[in-house]
């Protein structure tokens, strides 16, 4: 008895081309580039048999959502759902981060680094903590969707949604890390996969993938910050494709693996590593040495 979540993020908007904030506005619209980034998800996505289609009702995340149904050969019903609504920023929609630095200098730092603890005001002056609310959201649809399907067998659900309330989602299935938000990235039309299973009378919940762009057409996405963290498992070993514990036992890649190294290695030929770290087994070494061929230069 298990859930595959797939969440995927709405496709690229007219507020997200002009880098405007968004928040719960319908004022912004899928752009013809999102259009496409949404057809490419579906694509991705057409062998998986959903159960159920889920949808922000939001312009942006319903045409989305719209488009990704079209490349199913199933047809079935969208539902949209007020508890997948992007989160209330009140009077930030629609300004850039420059405007919001210059307007509220006293609660963008809050923000920026304890979003949890924003408070803003609405138009009846009265406060709120938005992402709090907004994590409220996302506890009333988690608890929805185990009520209906947990006990079924092997159930598949799609989720469209906007960046925001997935991160939400996403850190209410891991047991909500504390401060979370800032730590998970989701871009335009990427998708994240959970498998929920049930665990007594609650749930456990495994990351199959987060961010997913690959569909894109773009491997990796772009680099934010100083530094990044590339982990990679070693290529498949014959213990490995017979179903055996291999632990520190030495066995060395098949052709198989040595195959898939050969494939990480194209994924990432791009990237330019500045340090790397192996165990001194010989299959995840071996592993390291074929993906970091074209790297003369890494710093030992």
């Amino acid at each position: 008895m298990a859930i595959r979540l797939v969440l995927v993020r709405h496709g690229l908007s007219s507020f997200n081309a002009k880098g405007l904030i968004q928040g719960r506005t319908d004022d912004s619209l899928l752009t013809d580039e999102g259009y496409e980034q949404a057809r490419k998800a579906g694509k991705a996505l057409s062998k998986i048999n959903f159960d159920k289609i889920y949808s922000s009702p939001l312009v942006r995340a319903a045409e989305t959502a719209k488009t990704i149904k079209k490349t199913f050969n199933k047809e079935q019903n969208i539902v949209f759902d007020d508890n997948l609504l992007e989160v209330d920023l009140s009077d930030w929609s629609g300004l850039k981060i420059d405007e919001i630095k210059n307007k509220f200098p006293e609660i963008y730092p809050i923000w920026k680094n304890d979003p949890e603890n924003l408070i803003l005001k609405r138009n009846n002056n009265k406060t709120y903590k938005p992402i709090q609310e907004l994590f409220f959201q996302a506890t009333n649809f988690v608890e929805d969707v185990l009520k209906i399907y947990l006990d079924k067998d092997d159930i598949n659900i799609l989720v469209v949604g906007h960046n925001a309330i997935l991160r939400c989602l996403i850190l209410l299935l891991l047991g909500k890390p504390k401060q979370g938000f800032r730590k998970i990235r989701l871009e335009n039309a990427s998708f994240s996969i959970l498998n929920i299973s049930k665990k007594d009378n609650s749930f456990k919940t495994q990351i199959e993938c987060l961010n997913q762009t690959s569909h894109l057409n773009k491997n990796i996405p772009n680099k934010i910050g100083d530094s990044r963290i590339f982990l990679i498992r070693h290529g498949e070993t014959n213990w490995n494709k017979e179903g055996r514990f291999q632990g520190q036992i030495d066995i060395p890649l098949n052709e198989n693996g040595k195959d898939q190294a050969r494939k990480t290695f194209e994924y990432l030929r791009n990237i330019s590593f500045n340090k790397a770290f192996s165990s001194s087994m010989h299959r995840p070494y071996e592993t390291a040495q074929i993906i970091l061929q074209n790297n003369k230069n890494l710093k030992n």
